[in-house]
């Protein structure tokens, strides 16, 4: 997700040549998220294909400061995956690419009851 180029290679590679049925994407780089318009390129190729894209979250670099007692990884990738979602829903990205039918990890996190809501697959 770092590289929109060979991100955009990737999935051809793996939706073309590999005959896959869907792409895994991380949910963003450590700056940006899914849904902003850095990711536009990518996304309108999976749309163009009517992809299945799973959203896979990380550890944002914002979690590395808050000193948990547990793995960052029990609470963050629950927000993580909000936050994608929510900028997925929010920049208009659904509208834009409304052929793309999103999984979220995780049981979609918190978003079912959001605006959208019956978008996301979980």
């Amino acid at each position: 997700m770092h590289d929109i180029d060979a991100a955009i290679a990737e999935a051809k590679y793996c939706l073309e040549t590999l005959r896959f049925e869907g792409f895994r994407c991380l949910r963003a780089t450590a700056k940006k998220f899914l849904g902003d318009a850095v990711f536009d390129p990518l996304l309108s190729y999976l749309d163009a294909r009517n992809t299945v894209v799973h959203i896979h979250p990380s550890l944002h670099p914002s979690s590395k400061s808050l000193d948990l007692p547990w793995p960052g990884f029990m609470i963050e990738y629950v927000f993580d995956t909000t936050r994608a979602a929510v900028n997925l829903l929010f920049s208009g990205a659904l509208e834009r690419f409304a052929n793309i039918r999103f999984i979220l990890s995780h049981a979609g996190a918190p978003c079912p009851p959001l605006p959208g809501g019956s978008r996301w697959r979980r």
